[in-house]
């Protein structure tokens, strides 16, 4: 799993996939090193909402190219405020399952048009994605998407 973004829902989504699915390494990019590494300490040490046991399932570390991450992962959460796209779909090896929770910016995005074409999109409420999407609003703007895929 890479985990894109070092704020406070970085290791949350580590946790809520190790909890349905056999996660054995969790990998965390950032744009600073620094934050990269804290927000790994903190997938592993937990904070002070989340406490976790001392056993642990998975391996932690950082990357500081993204690319290298992406080639690996078989999962990739996106959760930053990314004015450009971070996730290439030339990168993204098929059935790669990616999901983008950071942005709510019309002229922002965290992807790709191309990730998008190639994927089976899914959204949590289709009138917000419509209204601040950047990853699927610029690809319809754009006319390589439509709203009803």
């Amino acid at each position: 799993m890479l985990i894109c973004g070092t704020g406070r829902l970085a290791p949350y989504f580590a946790w809520a996939y190790a909890a349905i699915r056999p996660i054995e390494r969790v990998i965390v990019w950032g744009r600073d090193a620094a934050k990269a590494a804290n927000a790994a300490e903190r997938i592993v040490h937990g904070d002070e909402y989340q406490r976790l046991p001392s056993e642990r399932q998975f391996s932690v570390s950082i990357v500081t190219d993204i690319e290298q991450g992406i080639q690996v992962a078989d999962i990739i959460s996106c959760v930053t405020g990314s004015l450009e796209p971070l996730i290439l779909g030339e990168q993204v090896k098929p059935g790669t399952h990616v999901d983008l929770v950071g942005n709510h910016h019309r002229q922002h995005r965290e992807c790709d048009s191309e990730l998008v074409l190639r994927s089976r999109v899914y959204v949590d409420s289709r009138i917000n994605v419509l209204a601040e999407a950047g990853e699927l609003l610029i690809p319809i703007a754009e006319q390589i998407f439509s709203p009803d895929r």
